[in-house]
């Protein structure tokens, strides 16, 4: 009799927890909640998940990434907008309704006025600062490069005279000092 196996091998589960991801509401999802200008970690919070998560579902799942990638550019499309308009002024057309008039008896007013206005906001220095910074940071950074020029010879013979007559370190130390000093120092503030 001829023994035949059943070698039929189970494939192997990876370990940990099942993921809770779901391919198609996710990527739907997130697309919604971020439109509504949503942060990864309140995304994380509206799945029921850790912030972790998400990332790790951004690594893993690249259409999960590219809805979230894309719902982000419309609501940052939206602030930058924004900022442009309040940083060089806008106006907007507005009404102002009032009442006019003598009162009925019920207390209301006869005669409604509605006037068409035009309302003027005017530019706002700190947008501007705040674009400019982030557009041109080369021109309007707050970092600025200083440069300190040292003459060795007239820091030497200046502290040499201040110590002869002011008490301060002799002029072997301030001679060391004098020679680690570089000629030119540049710093930023």
């Amino acid at each position: 009799m001829v023994k035949t196996s059943k070698t039929t091998k189970k494939p192997r589960k990876k370990p940990g927890r099942k993921s809770r991801y779901n391919a198609k509401m996710h990527p739907r999802r997130a697309t919604e909640l971020v439109e509504l200008g949503l942060t990864d970690k309140e995304l994380a919070e509206a799945f029921g998940v850790h912030v972790d998560t998400i990332y790790e579902w951004q690594k893993r799942y690249p259409e999960f990434s590219e809805s979230i990638k894309r719902a982000k550019e419309k609501p940052d499309g939206e602030v930058v907008a924004a900022l442009h308009k309040r940083a060089i002024g806008y106006t907007y057309d507005a009404q102002e309704v009032t009442a006019a008039g003598e009162k009925n008896a019920d207390g209301s007013s006869r005669v409604i006025k509605v006037v068409q206005k035009k309302i003027h906001v005017p530019a706002d220095p700190t947008s501007m600062i705040f674009w400019l910074k982030n557009r041109r940071p080369q021109e309007w950074r707050d970092t600025y490069r200083l440069q300190h020029i040292f003459n060795r010879e007239e820091i030497l013979e200046h502290k040499v005279t201040r110590s002869v007559l002011g008490g301060l370190p002799s002029t072997s130390f301030i001679a060391d000092a004098a020679h680690n000093l570089p000629f030119v120092h540049a710093c930023s503030v």
